[in-house]
């Protein structure tokens, strides 16, 4: 999620100056946040993937503040740098799979204003060319909230009776989500690689497990983990002892870590038996397997 401020008084203050402006008023103690205001949108579902049989998607945005939002959406092309944070690609830098890939997604509205506490819906839809080489192909859709010409520009309202500072400010957080086009027999392979158990002292109110996830293939992975704990002197008395929604591994990432929240086990329990580490795909991942590894407890 990218963010924005504005601030102005008279002209605009460049954005590059606001942090160490609110670090030293804050400091001194001048500035009040009390009429700070956040024009936040909700986005779902988190991503949108086409398949050959899936050629349009509808996404949900959500007005969660008191106000009206005018919102743009775009087409942006991103990618990750070496610390695995993601960046927006300028127009001119794009590659041309990039380009193509915008080309082939259309969509509706391009701008949209939403009442508070409602929500509208952004259509797209798939052109894909007939030479188009079986793979995955991704770009990300980019909800933008505008700032309303209606209030006018955030003005500084000037030191008040008690020497504080009240600053107007709209803080304009940008949305983006994954649009994939998976495109032919690119079925992706998840393999569990590794699993790390809570320490024998770990709190016995919060176990979690660690663990690492393999991808191989063309296609990014969705999915859910459930651990399973088969005690050792009867494996058939297994019984679920963790479970964690939400597992995805894009292309072109190989391997993932997750912490899976744990119950219904204890740490004299984990000190020998099975845990059975279960992936098992959503229904968007087209074609994806479930995979199923045991690790023996010590």
């Amino acid at each position: 999620m990218l963010s924005e401020c504005s601030l102005r008084r008279g002209r605009s203050l460049s954005l590059f100056f606001l942090p160490g402006i609110f670090c030293l008023l804050v400091v001194v103690g001048l500035v009040d946040f009390g009429q700070a205001a956040s024009k936040n949108l909700m986005v779902t579902p988190i991503r949108a993937v086409f398949t050959d049989r899936q050629r349009a998607v509808e996404v949900r945005v959500s007005n969660l503040s008191d106000e009206s939002i005018t919102y743009a959406i775009s087409l942006v092309s991103m990618r990750r740098d070496a610390e695995g944070q993601l960046y927006q690609v300028e127009d001119e830098m794009e590659t041309e799979e990039e380009r193509l890939v915008k080309d082939m997604i259309r969509f509706s509205p391009r701008r949209a204003t939403i009442k508070p506490r409602e929500q509208q819906s952004i259509k797209l839809m798939v052109r894909k060319p007939q030479d188009l080489p079986p793979g995955e192909y991704q770009t990300r859709l980019s909800i933008s909230p505008l700032e309303d010409p209606a209030q006018g520009q955030a003005t500084l309202s000037g030191i008040r009776a008690d020497e504080h500072m009240t600053f107007l400010v709209d803080v304009l957080v940008t949305s983006t989500i994954p649009v994939i086009i998976q495109h032919g027999d690119i079925a992706p392979e998840v393999t569990p690689i590794a699993l790390t158990l809570p320490a024998q002292n770990a709190d016995p109110e919060n176990l979690r497990a660690s663990v690492r996830l393999g991808r191989h293939g063309e296609g990014s992975a969705f999915g859910r983990l459930v651990l399973r704990y088969l005690p050792a002197d009867n494996p058939r008395a297994e019984r679920q002892v963790g479970h964690l929604e939400g597992i995805v591994l894009y292309r072109p990432e190989t391997e993932r870590e997750y912490s899976v929240p744990m119950h219904n086990v204890s740490s004299l329990d984990l000190s020998s038996g099975t845990i059975r580490v279960e992936f098992l795909p959503d229904s968007v991942g087209r074609g994806q397997a479930a995979a199923i590894k045991d690790f023996p407890l010590p």
